[in-house]
């Protein structure tokens, strides 16, 4: 299997279980910007719609570096 590279941070994206999250979530624009070129595999969470099903945790290649960068931008943001 080809590795999965963050084109951000340059290094191999990790596969992770992601955890579900159920309800209706408010859109940052700004955050969704960011996520887009600052930390695009950070995957914290999954939106699973408004009605709650017994579904599995996707799986998702995660950046470990982007995970870093989006808990400081949220930080810096508050």
């Amino acid at each position: 299997m080809k590795e999965k590279i963050c084109e951000v941070h340059k290094i191999v994206r990790k596969p992770m279980k992601i955890p579900i999250r159920y309800g209706l979530f408010e859109v940052d624009a700004e955050l969704n910007e960011a996520r887009q070129i600052l930390f695009p595999y950070a995957f914290t969470f999954v939106s699973g719609g408004c009605e709650i099903q017994d579904d599995e945790e996707p799986t998702e290649f995660v950046c470990e570096e982007c995970r870093k960068d989006e808990a400081g931008w949220r930080a810096l943001t508050k």
